[in-house]
């Protein structure tokens, strides 16, 4: 409803393919080429679409999974986001009306890249710091706290030489200010204290 906010999270595995994200349900058939994807997985584009529907005043999408490419993929792909053109409202609708107004993505890895998760028993190396900016970090704006995630992650794992763990964000015409914890009253907003340590790293 209007006013209100939508957040989706999803932490597990994930894909790229042909141009597109793809989110990896449990008990999912084979895959070998673009169309088994869209037959298979859940498009990224397809959440976002249905996120843009509800007419949230906020609409936030968190992804903490894997976008690598498989071997069979083809880098440019004409045929990108096609299979949503018969809905209700198409991905590229959305992109072109007040529905995509304040939608803010968030995927721990860069596009062609993987996501990597803890050990057995701990949260994932985005996870394990988005949860403490979340619960711990009162009158942290999004846009600040999507900087300090950013600078924690890339100094959490891997190196220019060794595969860097980039986050990837999209604002998209964000124009509201958000906090997950709001601002204690009478204390003024804060902003990105990022707290890196180097050389402490994950993985």
């Amino acid at each position: 409803t209007e006013g209100s906010v939508v957040l989706v999270y999803f932490s597990g595995h994930g894909h790229s393919e042909g141009g597109d994200n793809f989110v990896v349900p449990t008990r999912m058939g084979c895959v070998a080429t673009k169309q088994d994807w869209l037959d298979e997985a859940i498009a990224t584009a397809y959440i976002l679409t249905m996120m843009a529907q509800s007419k949230a005043k906020a609409k936030l999408l968190i992804i903490d999974a894997c976008r690598s490419r498989g071997r069979h993929d083809t880098l440019a792909n004409t045929s990108v986001k096609s299979a949503f053109d018969g809905a209700k409202m198409s991905w590229a609708a959305v992109n072109q009306s007040d529905a995509g107004v304040n939608m803010y993505s968030i995927f721990s890895s860069a596009e062609a890249t993987v996501s990597y998760a803890g050990g057995s028993n701990d949260l994932s190396v985005m996870t394990r710091r988005l949860v403490p900016l979340i619960t711990q970090e009162p009158g942290l704006e999004l846009s600040s706290l999507v900087k300090c995630l950013s600078a924690q992650v890339l100094a959490a794992h891997g190196s220019s030489n060794q595969g860097r763990m980039l986050v990837n964000s999209t604002p998209q015409a964000w124009m509201i200010d958000f906090y997950f914890m709001p601002p204690s009253v009478g204390r003024s907003t804060r902003r990105a204290g990022c707290g890196v340590s180097e050389g402490v790293q994950d993985g």
